[in-house]
């Protein structure tokens, strides 16, 4: 799945922004989320960040996507959490 950057690139959900000019730029992944604890734990150092879709925000060079956060089968520290994230490609 991926979206327009607003500049003649696109961004993949994947993590990967590919601009005009063919360069490649890996994108970080988002920080953890504290979990029930509401601190950030070993656990939720293991968190997973799916996306579900990828929007260019029109008349941007700004990408939002939609997905969850989860620690999976971790004892008391499973959980998921829905999640809206933002990435400007500088454009």
């Amino acid at each position: 799945m991926g979206t327009r950057d607003g500049a003649g690139g696109f961004v993949l959900s994947g993590g990967l922004h590919h601009t005009a000019d063919g360069t490649l730029h890996a994108i970080k992944k988002p920080k953890p989320v504290a979990g029930r604890s509401g601190k950030i734990t070993k656990a939720d150092q293991r968190q997973r960040f799916h996306v579900n879709d990828l929007e260019l925000v029109p008349g941007t060079h700004e990408i939002w996507a939609s997905g969850d956060v989860s620690v999976e089968l971790n004892g008391d520290a499973t959980f998921l959490r829905g999640v809206i994230a933002s990435y400007s490609t500088g454009g």
